[in-house]
């Protein structure tokens, strides 16, 4: 099952450096956010293959590469999920576009790179980093030009993500659980375009496993089985640390009243 993430600042896509190469290459320098957690996305220090040649595009497409380069370090991270879409979405549907948007969905590797060709229409494409261990992303990509390779690097500060394992009360994973993560009441996030009421809730996987993308705070917690039945409630400071494992989460037998 796909984890989604919650709504980072609205598109900071204006922020374009371009120059052009010998080939009429054109480069897109942009900076960005990314979080990441044990078994997503990480940082290579030293690549052990060396990276795929690919061919130039033909003259009726054009060839998209992406880079995802750790900022501090500058060096590459495997495992971002990145996507070359046709249209740049609604912000609230940054963390999974419609599919018909989408050319292609696919995880760098260990050079941090996405590669893909897509018909040379003249339009504008969008590289959206997104999925687990991320806060959506998006930049323009270029527009698709016949035999242009568009080269778009994006520098990335890495943080933490809160981690759980939800547990049905005969101690089974709780597949498909609910899952809220929402700010106090009180609380104020410093990220432009959250808002209280949209991005908190996920489901967790089919091992009962949920991922959160959240800033240190306070937060209020809704868990419960798939079918919203064995409903528990807490409030919970996060503190945006490295978890040592995941916090481990055994519902009630007969649910709690909501205490807020």
């Amino acid at each position: 099952m796909n984890l989604r993430m919650h709504l980072t600042p609205l598109l900071a896509v204006a922020a374009l450096l371009c120059a052009c190469g010998d080939e009429g290459k054109t480069v897109v320098q942009q900076t960005a956010t990314v979080v990441t957690s044990g078994g997503g996305p990480s940082v290579v220090d030293a690549p052990t293959t060396p990276e795929p040649v690919i061919a130039p595009p033909p003259a009726n497409m054009t060839l998209y590469k992406v880079r995802i380069y750790e900022r501090a370090s500058q060096k590459p991270i495997s495992g971002a999920r990145v996507m070359l879409l046709r249209t740049a979405p609604d912000p609230l549907f940054m963390r999974e576009p419609a599919r018909k948007d989408v050319i292609m969905d696919q995880k760098t590797r260990a050079h941090g790179l996405f590669y893909q060709l897509a018909d040379a229409d003249g339009a504008m494409k969008y590289a959206l980093v997104s999925g687990p261990g991320f806060f959506p992303t998006l930049v323009e990509a270029g527009p698709a030009l016949g035999g242009k390779t568009q080269e778009i690097r994006i520098d990335i500060d890495l943080i933490e993500i809160c981690r759980f394992i939800i547990k049905s009360p005969n101690g089974d994973r709780a597949d498909e659980a609910l899952c809220t993560m929402k700010p106090d009441e009180d609380a104020v996030s410093n990220r432009p375009g959250l808002k209280a009421n949209y991005g908190w809730s996920e489901r967790a996987d089919a091992l009962g496993v949920v991922l959160f993308n959240r800033e240190p705070g306070t937060y209020r917690l809704e868990f419960s089985d798939r079918d919203g039945k064995h409903r528990w409630y807490e409030r919970f400071t996060w503190d945006g640390q490295k978890q040592a494992a995941p916090r481990e989460i055994t519902l009630p037998e007969t649910s709690q009243d909501k205490p807020w």
